[in-house]
């Protein structure tokens, strides 16, 4: 059952409006190209022209042929905005609350890998709300905890991440491995690395 999102309180409004900067730009990122992909389909999945997208990438020798696997760089110009950081912040504080500020940031790259990577939603609160065959892809959207209001740490990271910090640049998934059942999918999952009780994996 899902709940209308509780408001921030005064001091959380006033921190938000202090670490965020309206339209603030992303730092560039990457995509790493899929089968049946185009650059046409990755600019319009991005919100971007095919032309920044050719214009971002002079090292393609053929515009026509990209290559499963290739790296395309995503240039500069997606904007974020408050909602933006509202959410990033509150599955921050929801999954990593306790966390080191490195993981707490860590976690927030995940969702905004996913979020550049295509296929989990074309917005932050997009990405933490998607369902995959009827299940919520975060644990905290399942049980409500989203809502709760986010530390200031957790701010803080979602902050730094949006303004173009990523220190797991490659991973799309994390869990704690002694929260997870032994032989879980997830756990099949390529690790990255793990950085306190949380593996990144990708």
């Amino acid at each position: 059952m899902t709940k209308p999102a509780k408001r921030l309180t005064r001091t959380c409004a006033i921190m938000l409006a202090t670490l965020s900067v309206p339209a603030v730009v992303y730092a560039a990122a990457t995509y790493t190209v899929k089968p049946g992909d185009t650059l046409w389909s990755i600019a319009q999945q991005n919100g971007m022209t095919l032309q920044q997208l050719e214009d971002a990438n002079p090292q393609l020798s053929d515009f026509n042929q990209i290559q499963v696997g290739e790296k395309i760089t995503l240039p500069n110009g997606q904007t974020t905005t408050e909602d933006d950081l509202y959410w990033l912040a509150h599955i921050i504080s929801a999954e990593a609350q306790g966390e080191s500020q490195e993981a707490q940031e860590a976690v927030g790259d995940v969702v905004l890998n996913r979020l550049h990577a295509g296929g989990y939603g074309n917005t932050v609160h997009d990405v933490i709300f998607q369902v995959v065959d009827g299940a919520y892809q975060f644990t905290p959207v399942l049980n409500g905890s989203i809502y709760d209001t986010p530390t200031s740490s957790a701010i803080a990271a979602a902050s730094a991440d949006l303004q173009g910090l990523n220190i797991v640049p490659d991973a799309l998934f994390f869990y704690n491995p002694n929260e997870v059942p032994a032989g879980s999918w997830v756990e099949q999952q390529p690790t990255i690395t793990q950085i306190d009780s949380l593996v990144f994996a990708k």
